[in-house]
């Protein structure tokens, strides 16, 4: 808990001084000082939710919320697709507008990750996952679908299942290059898409400092994983995502402004701290699979 929760805190700060630097308006600044407060005060209460129920359940191998957690998700996901805006991102909430990809990939990545790895019952995750990558091709968004796409090629080394994740790797595939051909007329944002070269451009050490504060989310979710292999396609959902707002067609998540990011970073957190219940470690399995590949 503690690793993500300074990963949060420090990853704010960078955020406060990349808007400060673009020269952005006190509301946005309070918007997301309101967002990480958000974020906070929903990691500190699922740690103390934790705290009760920690133990390894030996008699199920998942919870019941993990499939209905992942309907819902995609749900979510869903409900961009009949926007009238192109492309179809963002879900508009009154005033605002959620981008709903950042939200739904991190922790659906997760709990699809824990599904193929953990447990037998991936029929439906594996459904689940097709329809992800059809619809992230509809809205488009090819940076979420580039990322989706690393986090499955890392999933093939990581699972039996390798049936079904070839047919997923095949389908976001396509999906990929679908997306790449279709027109993207949104130009990046200083503060939101152009993080990096905002920071860089501001100073060199200002510009290391957010860089070394994405490079410590992404090695966290790897240290992470030496336990739960399951993380790994986290860590190269975020690579990727990184790169991709490198070059200005996404945003750097955590370090920008934008609530979805942050959500999804939570929402992420969350899931790993709840099936913390129910993992068991597949040293073996996953040691079979890479043998079998060799």
């Amino acid at each position: 808990m503690l690793p993500f929760m300074i990963i949060l805190l420090v990853s704010a700060l960078g955020s406060f001084f990349v808007l400060a630097i673009s020269g952005v308006g006190d509301n946005l600044l309070l918007v997301q000082a309101a967002v990480y407060g958000a974020a906070i005060i929903l990691l500190i209460a699922v740690h103390s939710w934790r705290g009760k129920y920690s133990a390894i359940n030996p008699h199920k191998a998942s919870p019941d919320w993990l499939i209905p957690c992942l309907i819902l998700l995609l749900a979510g996901l869903l409900s961009t697709v009949f926007s009238h805006v192109y492309p179809a991102r963002w879900l508009s909430l009154g005033g605002f507008n959620l981008y709903m990809a950042a939200v739904v990939m991190p922790p659906l990545i997760v709990i699809t990750g824990f599904v193929l790895t953990q447990t037998k019952s991936d029929i439906l995750a594996v459904v689940l996952a097709g329809v992800t990558a059809i619809v992230l091709a509809v809205q488009p968004d090819l940076a979420q679908l580039l990322a989706w796409l690393a986090a499955l090629i890392v999933l093939t080394r990581l699972t039996c299942s390798k049936r079904h994740i070839r047919f997923l790797l095949l389908l976001t595939l396509v999906s990929t290059l679908w997306a790449a051909l279709k027109n993207d007329p949104l130009k990046p944002v200083s503060y939101v898409e152009e993080v990096f070269k905002t920071a860089i451009a501001h100073h060199i050490i200002t510009g290391s400092v957010i860089i070394a504060i994405a490079a410590a989310l992404v090695v966290c979710f790897v240290a992470c994983a030496k336990s739960r292999t399951w993380l790994y396609p986290l860590a190269a959902y975020y690579v990727v995502i990184f790169i991709a707002s490198v070059f200005g067609i996404t945003p750097a998540p955590l370090l920008g402004y934008g609530a979805g990011p942050v959500l999804g970073y939570v929402l992420a957190v969350m899931a790993i701290l709840s099936l913390n219940r129910y993992h068991q470690p597949q040293q073996s399995t996953a040691t079979d699979v890479v043998g079998s590949a060799a």
